[in-house]
């Protein structure tokens, strides 16, 4: 009785290991097409779907980070990437803006993998965002 307990728990430890595995290997695009929203100190302001263009992000596992709105991207190496069974966070520092003259930005993300519902922290943008998995 005692080997088949064994050999249970092996088999179940291996799949939960693949499960996990596999949930920890997607990347993710995110896009907040619903509302936008840009906060200082004060207050945060919120512009409806239909007045703004939604910025688009992606987030690799091999640690690449885009937020790209209007006219260009923040594009680069995470800093630092955290994975949990059902969250993907990602910290990029002083990534620099694609476009002529941009200024660089943090930008911090997070995916809840399980829900596919995502928030990210630019500059002044604080957006929650609709992710799929890629």
């Amino acid at each position: 009785m005692k080997r088949k307990s064994v050999a249970a728990i092996s088999v179940l430890s291996a799949a939960m290991a693949l499960f996990m595995t596999s949930a920890f290997a997607q990347d993710w695009t995110c896009r907040n097409n619903d509302a936008e929203i840009v906060c200082d100190s004060d207050t945060c302001t919120v512009t409806p779907k239909g007045d703004f263009t939604p910025m688009s992000l992606s987030v690799g596992t091999d640690g690449t980070l885009s937020l790209c709105a209007y006219s260009g991207c923040w594009s680069g190496t995470a800093t630092n990437t955290f994975r949990t069974p059902h969250y993907f966070i990602t910290i990029g520092l002083n990534l620099p803006w694609s476009a002529a003259n941009g200024a660089t930005s943090d930008v911090t993300a997070t995916i809840n993998t399980k829900t596919g519902i995502g928030f990210v922290l630019a500059g002044n943008y604080a957006h929650p965002m609709t992710c799929d998995a890629r």
